[in-house]
């Protein structure tokens, strides 16, 4: 019998025999998950705007993802918005972005949302929109990537 290749945890690729070529070839595994570690995202002090950018912007690797869930947290005692959206701008390559909002979440004061989010083939980053006029956004969005 051949020798089996070697694998990768981390993608779950397993070594699967092929019994047309009599051969061993790499295969991945969809028996079990890996959820990462959350990622916290904030903005603090967001007057009036669109597509504002957290406070730490970081783009978010969905490659190999099988659930999203993002939690939006507007309960900071600064929050006086009552009219926050978050944006979900996805990428297929790394290069172009979305710029209309793959998927939309409007959230008021003092609330606490969770979502899912269809899978992305590549990346995905946050944005928000305070829509309400002289008030202050704060607001915290937790992402959850199972791959």
């Amino acid at each position: 019998m051949p020798e089996i290749p070697p694998v990768e945890v981390v993608n779950r690729e397993i070594a699967v025999y092929d019994p047309e070529t009599q051969s061993w070839k790499r295969g991945r595994r969809t028996d079990f998950f890996i959820p990462q570690d959350v990622i916290t995202l904030t903005w603090t002090d967001t007057s009036v705007a669109t597509n504002v950018k957290p406070d730490t912007d970081l783009i978010i690797d969905t490659l190999y993802a099988t659930r999203i869930a993002i939690q939006i947290d507007t309960t900071n005692p600064n929050n006086t918005s009552g009219d926050i959206d978050i944006n979900v701008h996805a990428t297929l390559d790394g290069v172009a972005w979305d710029t209309i909002p793959y998927v939309e979440r409007n959230i008021g004061d003092k609330q606490i949302k969770t979502f899912l989010v269809e899978v992305c083939p590549r990346a995905i980053r946050l944005r928000l929109d305070n829509n309400a006029v002289a008030t202050t956004g704060y607001a915290t969005a937790r992402v959850l990537v199972v791959k």
